[in-house]
């Protein structure tokens, strides 16, 4: 994909800061824009959120694949509620071998204005940019929650170098919590290259936010926001606080100009020959970190898209209905099929162990005080013979059955298969040996796994490449033109690769 059409800053980074913001609009009209975003958003996406939270507390919580009524129900029954938990092994083989392949961004020069020199330099800024921020971690930890819940995120962001530093640079940073971020929902891209707006809330130290910004940034979300209850403070010691982004368009005049190059009108010097011009919308990428009450910051995002990524496990549209699902989604009815047979299994067996006795009151005659609680006696005594006949009598027989009926045997076997089928990830595919297929067919199966939840890792690769889009802008913006030499127009020549 060429990277032509990257914005280009309005000023030189050396004599202005790039990121000042000509947003004129009030406090009241951009809160009142993002509460109208946020009750769309939540309406949209919350119950695709809900639906991810349920899959991952799944594999990830103990007794969530037993029904609540039902457990309570066995339990007082005296039944067991076994959970084997094998859909967790499966998650955690597909995370882990994402993890053995990560993806990496790379720019190259593709065509004869390409400048090789200045694509090994971003690619080395890349690179450090990836170790600073500890990307591997954010890539992990979107991965994982698409696998678990279908959805993860990965935000660019920019921050100061040092504390005593003007100099700005782009960090890659995870978010554990995926249920914090709303993006636009008519946003389609599985890369969010189309999202247009987005919203990323946290919880801030109320005393904290007081000393930078006042009581005005927190006095205000028990009173107008009845209507939002996700604004409202979880204690007196904690505050919510939003990042909100927003794409506008400002229609300008763009220059062609003699050297092929282009300007904005308002960029164009005297003496620079201007062959044609046209209108063209300009995108400005407003940023805004505000509480309930007070707009606490805003500036300017450098660069063409939204640096909020989202990274998807299976999305199916049917119409215009997205449906997301996670890895495990479908595979949760077996796996409570496969616990219920396993749990009648072990019910079974445990009543035959403590299956009661019959015997003849002259078989126990005087050792009446053992047969009334055998349990734990490592002896149990019997008279063998009839006292009055003197006949030899039997030992005491235990009613119960010799083993689990086959039927519940099997139907485990079948539950458990029924995992396997659904995931499509066979026993070579999960590291078991085969002594009876040769390397040839166990590699056959080992790439249909791969094949089936290609997806998974498909996305992420997506999402990564979204990310090296998303930094190019940044590295032009905030990195003296001494390091990277060639021209913005040159930069636009790369390609980026996972």
């Amino acid at each position: 994909m060429n990277l032509d059409d990257i914005e280009k800053p309005d000023t030189d980074v050396k004599d202005a800061d790039p990121q000042k913001s000509d947003d004129k609009r009030s406090d009241d009209d951009i809160l009142s824009e993002i509460r109208g975003f946020l009750t769309e958003a939540q309406d949209y996406w919350n119950p695709i959120y809900q639906k991810g939270r349920e899959d991952k507390e799944f594999v990830t919580i103990d007794g969530a694949q037993w029904d609540a009524v039902a457990k309570k129900a066995r339990e007082e029954d005296g039944l067991p509620s076994l959970e084997i938990n094998l859909a967790r092994t499966y998650c955690r083989q597909q995370i882990n071998t994402q993890r053995q392949n990560r993806p990496q961004i790379q720019p190259l020069p593709v065509d004869s204005f390409a400048d090789i020199e200045t694509a090994n330099t971003i690619k080395g800024l890349v690179k450090d940019t990836e170790s600073v921020s500890d990307a591997e971690s954010a890539y992990d930890a979107a991965a994982e929650n698409a696998v678990y819940g279908g959805m993860g995120f990965i935000r660019v962001i920019t921050d100061y170098v040092s504390e005593d530093s003007f100099d700005q640079e782009p960090r890659i940073v995870a978010v554990h919590n995926p249920e914090s971020v709303y993006i636009d929902p008519m946003s389609k891209a599985l890369d969010g290259s189309d999202n247009t707006r987005a919203l990323v809330k946290s919880w801030v130290d109320k005393d904290e936010l007081i000393k930078e910004h006042g009581e005005d940034a927190v006095d205000d979300f028990d009173s107008d926001l009845s209507d939002m209850p996700s604004w409202y403070n979880i204690s007196d010691k904690k505050v919510l606080v939003a990042e909100y982004f927003c794409i506008e368009s400002d229609v300008k005049e763009l220059c062609l100009l003699g050297d092929g190059s282009t300007k904005w009108k308002e960029e164009v010097i005297a003496g620079e020959l201007v062959i044609k011009t046209r209108k063209s919308a300009k995108k400005v990428i407003n940023w805004y970190k505000v509480t309930g009450s007070k707009v606490l910051d805003r500036t300017v995002f450098i660069g063409r898209f939204i640096p909020v990524i989202p990274v998807y496990g299976e999305v199916t549209f049917i119409g215009e209905d997205r449906h997301i699902f996670s890895l495990v989604h479908f595979a949760k009815d077996p796996s409570r099929l496969f616990n219920y047979w396993k749990s009648t299994e072990a019910h079974q067996l445990s009543e035959m162990v403590d299956a009661p006795y019959v015997a003849a009151v002259e078989q126990i005659a005087g050792y009446e005080h053992e047969w009334k609680d055998p349990k734990g006696l490592r002896v149990l005594h019997y008279n063998y013979k009839d006292d009055q006949t003197g006949q030899q009598l039997p030992p005491p027989q235990r009613v119960g059955f010799p083993g689990s009926p086959t039927g519940v045997l099997n139907a485990a076997m079948v539950a458990q298969q029924a995992i396997v089928d659904v995931l499509n990830m066979h026993a070579p595919a999960m590291g078991s040996s085969q002594n009876d297929q040769s390397g040839v067919a166990l590699g056959k199966l080992q790439n249909q796994q791969e094949t089936s939840n290609f997806h998974f890792p498909d996305n992420l690769n997506k999402s990564i490449a979204q990310v090296g889009r998303i930094l190019i802008p940044q590295y032009q913006a905030f990195t003296p033109n001494s390091v990277l030499n060639g021209s913005l127009e040159r930069m636009a020549s790369l390609r980026l690769l996972h």
